[in-house]
This record gives C-alpha cells, sequence and structure tokens, in this order.
C-alpha cells in the first residue's frame, strides 16, 4: 500500500475512510494458539483512556469523574470552575456523569479488548496509562480479570493534576519496590517555572521472568500535545538517564503514552536519534503494515503515541530471551474498539454500541532461546 493511500491522499472522503478501516482492521493478526508461558512472555501497552474509580482523591482535579449526585455539593461545584482551564473541560466537570454503571462498562469493554489475547488470557505483562489509582486497578483485577491471573498490580500515585497514573499488571512476581522517576527539568533550563506543570513520571518495576531472569518494566505517559514539544524532549532524555541506570544484564521494556505525532517526530527525530540507538522501538523493528495507534481526524494523521521499547538484551544473541519482531502488532478485533470512520473509538461514558479508548494497543512477545544456542551462530 502507497504512503499516498496510507495519508488518504486526494481521494474522496468515503474512500478515504473507508481505507482507514482497512488498514486498522489488518493490523491484527489471525487467532493462534495460547503461548507457552515458561517460554514466551507477551507484553501490551494499553492507554485505557480515563480509568476513574467514584471517589474524590484529596488534591487532584478529579471532579468530572465523579456520580452527578456527588456533583451537587457546592464545595465540588465551585471545584469544576476554578480548577477547569476551559470551557470543555468546566462542562464536562459540571455535568459528566461518571456512575457506578458508567465505570462497569467500561471496565467490561476493557477486558473485552484484553480477551482477544491468548486465547482469553490476556497478554502476560499490560503497561497501562490513564489510570487513577490503586483502588480503581485492583478493582479491575479482582472483579473482571480473574481468569487472567494477575498477581502483580503496581500504580506509583504521581504528580499529575488531574490524578493518572501509570500503571503495570502482570502475572509474573513483583521484584522490590516499584520507583515512580519525575521529569529532569534541568535538562530545560531555558523553561520557566511558570511553564513547567505537574505530569506524570516514569514508573519502573522489577518482574522475574519464568527462568528467573530480571526484567526491568518501564511505564511512561508523556505531556501531552497541549504542551511545548520541549517537554516531551525532557521526557525522552529522562527516560534514557532512568533506563541506563538499570543494573548491567537486566533487560528492559518500556511502554506507554509516549504523546509524539508523526509531524513532531519528522521533525524533532526523537525516536530516530535519542531512543533507536539505545532500544529497538515496536514500529520501526516490526508492525510493518501499523499506520499509527492514533488518528487526528482534524488533519487526518496518524501517529504512533503507543509504543514499546525493547533493550539490546532483547534483540543481542548472548542473552537468554530474545524478542519477536514478527510479533507485533496492534491487537484491533474487540467490536468496541474501532469507529465509524475506522480509527480508536473513544468511551465516550459508553452511550454508543462501541467505544473503549481513544488509542489502540501495542502487543509483543519476547522468548526464550534454549541454552545449547545462546551466543551460537543462529
Amino acid at each position: 500500500m502507497s504512503v499516498r493511500e496510507r495519508r488518504l491522499g486526494t481521494n474522496s472522503i468515503s474512500l478515504g475512510l473507508a481505507l482507514i478501516g482497512i488498514l486498522a482492521g489488518c493490523v491484527s493478526k489471525p487467532k493462534a494458539p495460547p503461548t507457552d508461558p515458561n517460554t514466551t512472555v507477551s507484553v501490551l501497552s494499553l492507554n485505557v483512556e480515563n480509568l476513574f474509580d467514584l471517589d474524590d482523591d484529596e488534591g487532584k482535579n478529579d471532579e468530572a469523574f465523579l456520580p452527578l449526585e456527588k456533583k451537587r455539593n457546592d464545595v465540588i461545584r465551585n471545584r469544576c470552575f476554578v480548577q477547569a482551564d476551559n470551557d470543555y473541560r468546566q462542562q464536562e466537570c459540571l455535568h459528566k456523569d461518571w456512575s457506578a454503571k458508567i465505570l462497569r462498562r467500561k471496565m467490561e469493554r476493557l477486558t473485552h479488548l484484553l480477551e482477544q489475547i491468548n486465547n482469553g488470557r490476556g497478554p502476560d505483562i499490560i503497561i497501562l496509562s490513564e489510570v487513577e489509582n490503586l483502588n480503581v486497578l485492583k478493582m479491575w483485577r479482582d472483579q473482571y480479570l480473574q481468569k487472567m491471573d494477575y498477581q502483580t498490580a503496581v500504580l506509583v500515585e504521581g504528580p499529575d493534576e488531574r490524578g493518572i497514573d501509570n500503571a503495570v499488571l502482570s502475572r509474573l512476581p513483583l521484584i522490590g519496590e516499584p520507583k515512580n522517576h519525575l521529569m529532569d527539568y534541568s535538562k530545560a533550563p531555558d523553561l520557566k517555572p511558570g511553564d513547567i506543570r505537574p505530569t506524570r513520571g516514569i514508573l519502573e518495576a522489577h518482574l522475574r521472568l519464568p527462568n528467573g531472569d530480571k526484567l526491568a518494566v518501564f511505564g511512561v505517559h508523556f505531556p501531552s500535545q497541549g504542551a511545548e514539544t520541549i517537554h516531551r524532549k525532557v521526557a525522552v532524555e529522562t527516560l534514557m538517564d532512568v533506563t541506563a541506570k538499570v543494573e548491567p544484564g537486566t533487560a528492559v521494556i518500556v511502554g506507554g503514552d509516549f504523546n509524539i505525532t508523526a509531524k513532531e517526530e519528522h521533525k524533532q527525530k526523537y525516536y530516530r536519534d535519542i531512543v533507536a540507538p539505545k532500544f529497538s522501538v515496536s514500529h520501526m523493528v516490526g508492525c510493518q503494515d501499523c499506520v499509527g495507534t492514533t488518528y487526528w481526524h482534524q488533519d487526518r494523521t496518524w501517529s504512533f503515541f503507543d509504543v514499546l521499547l525493547f533493550s539490546k538484551e532483547l534483540t543481542e544473541k548472548q542473552y537468554s530471551w530474545r524478542l519477536d519482531p514478527s510479533t507485533i502488532h496492534l491487537p484491533t478485533k474487540s467490536k468496541y474498539q474501532i469507529n465509524r470512520y475506522g480509527s480508536p473509538a473513544k468511551f465516550q461514558n459508553g452511550k454508543g454500541s462501541v467505544g473503549v479508548t481513544d488509542h489502540f494497543p501495542v502487543y509483543a512477545e519476547i522468548k526464550l532461546v534454549p541454552l545449547k544456542t545462546v551466543g551460537a551462530a543462529q
């Protein structure tokens, strides 16, 4: 398929939308037999788009995601007027009804998304963005994901004003205490203090692989496109710094929402020049039929906001676990994932027959290389 076709070219809108649907649909792999848990570990990066519980967290601007009955409180309503930074956010804060029924619908649809993987068992590791707190993460796990057996649930509260954080769910056991690394704005000395808003940190959690090896997992959600590009440059450089401190010989996987548009990457080359020399980037080494994980309808462009990174320990022959690039794809077979334009369907309170998250997830597998072949010509 040509670049012109991928970008919709100058074809009619109807043909363009049809092409988007075809492209979005072709990124999912056909149903495969379950993976061997001793020799294959699967990982998924997923932005869940505002997974909030029903409670008002102290110190966080989470009023929009409360039931309407709680918004009758004058204190809550006043905070909607004071804290919402634009009219859309203000109206959402005042009128959105984030009820128990809607939260249940959100969790059911997210669960359906995961069930398309590994014959319903889901991936071994999920790196999540936009989770409010550990309470809602465990609620989802314990009430909807029991058969997936996620023993490890990790979330470290960060400074984001809305209260959204990165998280990890996994069947693999946790090693030690997880950490949350804040952005190092000393890397941008020209930024004034007033230009720096509290944002998500970088979650670090270490897991034990089936053969006993260690795996360092990092979850990111970089500053949005509402922030200047320097903020994402700081985030990329901070990520490179914290991952470089991992014990030598420990494999590293990074996943999450990088918020880097195709246009920004073309100009700034964050993936190509800063990340790729140290990591294998999911859409650069695999997923050749993928056009992106997010779609901007205003200018009809796809971007890879959602990315998996794999350290050299997972791509070089002297190590026991190896990334299989052929497994990298965007799972899009859930009936809730794709809207009529062929792009990710926003949840929008679950009012429609589709809608779960405005991002496509990214999936990959690492595989254990038999010891007798480690270091040998392959």
